[in-house]
């Protein structure tokens, strides 16, 4: 059955892509003690019974009639504590206009009504506490008439800074690590950087460190001596005449935008059975044939361990902070028999050349002296329809020695399914087993299983599933991260399903404000 929206999810429509002129915060005067926005500054969110146009930074409303309304989203949230006055700069000399003021949630805070005067200031004392997101301007009178409203200053006390928490501030001190998944496009562009600082304190790169960006499509092939020369790492034992060169120039530009922008990075992932190139399977680096399990062990050190140690013996190895080690070992069918199972084997929950990479890593990371500092994950995805199957699995891992920290629970969702108490259920499993717990790519969808769900749907169910976490965080849970996979919609892998909270940059959706306002729980 299609679920109800909680009452404070019955917000306006969603918001319409529009120009932002400044995406963080509002001209600064009087000693930044106001903070005066501009309608350029604002986003478009919904109209009814008028036309409208904005210039200059104001916006001039044609009103048709009574009770007509347009609404726009601040650039930023705006808190009244610590706001004493609000000032409308307005024209409105052919009737009375109403100033309205929404908070997060999309109800009405208070209003400013019967402004009606050729251009003057109109100022209003707002109720305390609440949180502003968007201003609505309305039509008092039944005739026909205009209005154009110039700009809105809120007075903020010395010391207050008026706005309401981020992603960022409002998660950090809840579970440590909030971020997000981006490409190096994303990462390499000013804007783009900027609004991820904003938000986030990590990153994951959506391609560029999988074994595919590393390795490239076709070998490039080094001998052994001229490998060691080249300072790569030759595991004891390896049998065969060369190596293949593994490519760091693009992790490298992430690992120092990273370092210079204060961010930290999830390496996202060394074994898959995705993304990794055919022929690193194969006897010679080429051809059909599949070498033997124990020349591909060998293959997996040296991957493994010269990766772990290119990052660590570098300048900027501090950023990493987590890995993922292996990727959905638990779907490697999802495409017929993998390569990994056409070497080793169907190996059911006890995989040797998962823990032996499990392995390899903790070592590195122990002669590096950063074993304590940095977490090793299994991650994969469906996680609450196979958590026993991962204890399992990771406890077969950890027999002996503690290899594997804990799973990243990749949580690609809808509305529809899973609900986030049966997600829950895996949180649980997860923290009965003493694992640390990050959700690694996190999305919910809209409509993709079954239609009808609203937007105030999505952010109830984001609502929902962060107020879990939260419970669970209480209750002892190491939830120590939480990443969403895409910056906005559109950019999304699913974005048909309208994943994320975003629908561009710095362009906040009803869920954003939902999973803002769950953070309150904690």
């Amino acid at each position: 059955m299609k679920r109800a929206a909680k009452k404070w999810t019955t917000v306006f429509l969603a918001f319409v892509m529009a120009v932002l002129m400044n995406p963080t915060a509002g001209q600064k005067v009087n000693a930044a003690t106001d903070t005066t926005y501009t309608f350029q500054q604002m986003t478009y969110a919904s109209s009814y019974g008028l036309t409208y146009s904005v210039s200059g930074g104001a916006l001039t409303v044609n009103f048709q009639g009574q009770y007509k309304e347009i609404k726009y989203n601040l650039p930023n949230t705006v808190s009244m504590v610590g706001c004493t006055s609000i000032k409308i700069d307005i024209k409105s000399d052919e009737g009375n206009t109403a100033i309205k003021f929404y908070d997060t949630g999309g109800k009405e805070a208070f209003v400013k009504y019967n402004c009606y005067s050729s251009r003057q200031n109109y100022t209003l004392v707002p109720s305390d506490g609440q949180t502003i997101g968007a201003i609505g301007v309305m039509s008092q009178d039944t005739a026909d008439y205009s209005a154009t409203v110039y700009s809105v200053t809120f007075t903020l006390d010395s010391g207050s800074s008026g706005s309401a928490e981020t992603l960022k501030s409002a998660y950090s001190p809840i579970f440590g690590k909030v971020g997000v998944a981006v490409t190096l496009p994303q990462l390499q562009a000013s804007a783009t950087l900027d609004f991820i600082k904003s938000q986030y304190n990590s990153i994951t790169m959506e391609n560029e460190m999988k074994p595919d960006a590393l390795l490239g499509s076709s070998p490039t092939l080094l001998s052994v001596n001229q490998a060691q020369q080249n300072g790569y790492i030759i595991p004891n034992g390896y049998t065969e005449t060369y190596v293949p060169a593994i490519h760091y120039s693009n992790l490298d530009t992430v690992l120092g935008i990273a370092a210079s922008n204060g961010l930290g990075l999830r390496f996202h992932t060394l074994i898959w059975h995705n993304q990794t190139p055919a022929w690193f399977f194969r006897t010679g680096y080429s051809g059909n044939t599949y070498v033997s399990s124990d020349v591909m062990d060998k293959r997996v050190e040296y991957y493994v361990k010269n990766v772990l140690a290119h990052v660590y013996s570098g300048s900027y190895g501090q950023v990493v902070y987590a890995w993922d080690i292996a990727n959905e070992y638990f779907h490697n069918t999802d495409n017929g028999t993998c390569h990994w199972t056409q070497i080793y084997g169907n190996e059911g929950n006890s995989p040797a050349y998962i823990k032996k990479a499990f392995q390899y890593a903790s070592d590195m990371l122990t002669s590096y002296g950063v074993r304590g500092n940095v977490s090793l994950f299994y991650n994969d995805y469906n996680t609450y329809m196979i958590a026993s199957d991962i204890v399992s699995l990771i406890s077969y891992i950890n027999s002996g020695t503690d290899y594997c920290d804990g799973v990243g629970m990749q949580s690609h969702l809808d509305v529809n399914w899973p609900s986030p108490s049966y997600v829950g259920q895996a949180v649980q499993t997860f923290m009965d087993a003493g694992l640390e717990i990050q959700l690694t790519e996190v999305d919910v969808t809209l409509n993709a299983q079954q239609s009808g769900y609203t937007l105030a749907d999505q952010a109830a169910y984001y609502d929902d599933l962060m107020e879990m976490l939260i419970t669970k965080k209480k209750a002892g849970g190491d939830i120590s991260g939480i990443t969403f996979w895409g910056l906005y919609d559109s950019v999304s892998w699913r974005a048909s399903g309208q994943p994320l909270l975003f629908t561009g940059i710095n362009q906040p959706k009803q869920a954003y404000y939902s999973v803002i306002q769950a953070a309150s729980l904690y």
